[in-house]
């Protein structure tokens, strides 16, 4: 499934697109069966977590984003979720992600990276209320010891624009 690269992008090898589809796929695992460690060891050490507020924001400096969190916190997210003053979480939120196809556009020379875009829809349930998120991946990653590592996820969210209680879980 290694598609014409995008502009700026080389293709990327049969190989590169193996690893890429495993690589998001464990992701996706990892964050269903809230095996965090587990998750967060997937990332780079200099990894970035992003949720633009709008389509086709060019970066998460200068404009607002729903989320934009470095390793240390979405460490902090995580250990907030599981810390024992969680009150609220007597029954921590529960999450389900759903994947499409990871669609590989490319390899980018310039900066070692793979980019990588699946579509995907989540259904979280917390307490009794349901709530349900759909968009686009695009992970950015990069060789590391083992194989490849998530150095960004962009999620773009499809209801982006709509009112969202407080976000807890990662997309």
């Amino acid at each position: 499934m290694n598609e014409a690269a995008a502009p700026g992008l080389v293709a990327a090898s049969e190989d590169e697109t193996r690893q890429a589809q495993r690589l998001i796929l464990a992701e996706t695992m990892a964050l269903n069966e809230a095996r965090w460690d587990d998750w967060l060891a997937l990332f780079t050490e200099d990894c970035t977590y992003w949720v633009p507020l709008t389509p086709g924001q060019p970066d998460p400096l200068d404009h607002v984003s729903l989320i934009y969190e470095d390793r240390d916190m979405m460490r902090m997210r995580i250990n907030r979720q599981l810390g024992p003053r969680a009150f609220s979480h007597d029954t921590p939120p529960a999450a389900v992600r759903v994947i499409g196809p990871t669609v590989v556009a490319g390899r980018d020379p310039a900066a070692g990276e793979i980019v990588a875009r699946t579509a995907f829809h989540m259904l979280e349930y917390f307490k009794t209320e349901q709530r349900a998120f759909g968009g686009t991946y695009t992970h950015r990653l990069r060789g590391a010891a083992g194989g490849l590592r998530i150095r960004e996820k962009r999620v773009d969210l499809l209801n982006r624009g709509g009112y969202h209680k407080p976000i807890q879980l990662f997309f």
